[in-house]
């Protein structure tokens, strides 16, 4: 009983504090006045501490969408948004064309002091245009939406920013009254949903005659690899990336914060990210920034040739090393810059990026690495930057669209989210990106895991096995580690 009191009364300072009742009655009144409907953004100071990844799991709103992202290269990089105030799932391959006239009209409709940390998340599969297999067929091609509830973690404490749709008939006492009763259930560390269902969701309902079809063919792959230097030999391509999948089955429902724990501990850089989609949850920790744009500044990674690490010092020297002499993986990734530069050069403006790639040591790889820098063009907003740039060279080939087809061809799988564009804008049309690589798809009991290899005139079909085997390693071991 006392600890429930401490929980309203730690809600009732919050809303009063940030006099959020003040704030969604003038949203009401400006509503009315103008007949339309608002977006009312109210930023409030969260009194206490808040566990964002148990919170996460528990979803004891039972909403259809979240995100966890924590991006370790930015101030105030972690963050967790909670259920929809404004959303869209697109189903067809203009997913930016619909995200950004969501965006933009929303942004129009905002009212309130929370703008300014409004984000919007967002994320697209890899390929949009392929259909959806037993894996991903529940998901869209593309989402995006605006949180009802945003927590930001910064220097000084936790910013809640409450987002909601405001019309002249909205009741301000049963709003108030809604609002307060759900921030008490997200409070309390206790609050659970019990499920529907008595064992753990699998993608194939426990068939594992379907999950051998998910499965990557080892020898299939291998030959799809070299039928696919034997046509860049040809010319008929410079690079094509071929990606496979790996099931891993637990005995019992996986935890998505266990996963999250695991590689929020073992990855201090890059995002580690968490996407809910009503009850499937696809989680990684993505090396690769796609771009990022603050102030209209931009930065883009162009990550391209990898190696394995050794726990052997003088080894792992000796391995990246070699990596930046390496000729084909220096190929590789002149091959990746290349396109990237090609694609932002109608809105980014005073580009420029260093002479030699540099060495970019992960915890289980080496990549080589090309910071590229510039300034967003004005008009333009991050959407603009992520639809010339998906799908990377880095994660499809060159040239673009043949390497695509090229992919339908010889994978003969949805990669689903993977290798797709996720992250975040704010109102002023800037944010950030990544790549969803070193990730996997969580349903119940099951996980698909997903790695690629980019495939050039001099790959060996077992090298390039191998280096998929590398990738998987991150994933596989946020899975197995208690």
């Amino acid at each position: 009983m006392v600890v429930s009191q401490q929980r309203t009364d730690l809600v009732e300072k919050v809303l009063e504090d940030g006099q959020f009742q003040a704030q969604l009655a003038n949203a009401i009144e400006q509503a009315k006045e103008e007949n339309t409907t608002r977006i009312a953004c109210i930023a409030l100071k969260w009194q206490g501490s808040l566990d964002f990844v148990d919170l996460f799991e528990r979803n004891p709103l039972m909403v259809k969408m979240q995100v966890f992202w924590r991006d370790g290269d930015l101030p105030s990089g972690k963050s967790l948004a909670i259920g929809e105030a404004v959303s869209f799932q697109a189903q067809a391959a203009n997913v930016f064309d619909e995200a950004r006239s969501l965006w933009r009209n929303t942004v129009a409709q905002f009212v309130g002091n929370g703008s300014k940390w409004v984000r919007f998340f967002c994320g697209q599969a890899f390929d949009p245009e392929t259909e959806r297999d037993v894996v991903w067929k529940e998901w869209p091609a593309g989402l995006m939406f605006l949180p009802r509830y945003l927590f930001i973690e910064e220097e000084l404490g936790i910013r809640l920013v409450i987002s909601l749709e405001v019309t002249k008939e909205l009741d301000l006492a049963s709003a108030v009254h809604a609002i307060r009763a759900e921030l008490q259930r997200l409070s309390d560390p206790l609050e659970r949903v019990e499920r529907d269902f008595q064992e753990p969701l699998t993608f194939a309902q426990s068939s594992a005659a379907d999950l051998e079809t998910v499965e990557s063919d080892s020898l299939q792959w291998k030959k799809a690899v070299a039928h696919v230097v034997q046509k860049i030999a040809r010319k008929e391509f410079a690079k094509v990336v071929l990606a496979r999948r790996r099931v891993w089955r637990a005995k019992e429902q996986i935890s998505s914060a266990t996963v999250l724990r695991n590689l929020l501990t073992r990855y201090e850089t890059g995002v580690v990210f968490a996407l809910q989609y009503v009850d499937q949850v696809f989680v990684g920790a993505s090396p690769e920034r796609l771009v990022q744009s603050f102030k209209q500044h931009v930065h883009i990674d162009c990550l391209a040739g990898t190696t394995a690490r050794d726990q052997d010092l003088e080894s792992d020297a000796q391995a990246a090393t070699q990596l930046l002499a390496s000729q084909k993986d220096r190929s590789e990734h002149a091959h990746v810059l290349r396109g990237i530069l090609q694609d932002v050069q109608d809105v980014v403006g005073d580009l420029s990026y260093p002479d030699a790639p540099k060495l970019r040591s992960l915890t289980n790889v080496h990549h080589l690495y090309t910071p590229i820098e510039g300034y967003r063009l004005d008009g333009t907003t991050i959407l603009d930057l992520v639809a010339r740039l998906h799908p990377t060279p880095a994660v499809a080939g060159l040239p673009k669209h043949a390497a695509m087809m090229e992919i339908r061809v010889q994978e003969q799988m949805d990669r689903g989210f993977y290798a797709g564009p996720i992250g975040w804008l704010d109102a002023q049309g800037d944010g950030a990106f990544n790549v969803a690589l070193r990730c996997g798809l969580l349903c119940g009991r099951d996980a698909v895991l997903y790695a690629g290899a980019g495939i050039v005139e001099d790959s060996n079909p077992w090298a390039e096995w191998a280096e998929t085997e590398w990738k998987l390693q991150p994933m596989q071991t946020a899975l197995s580690e208690e």
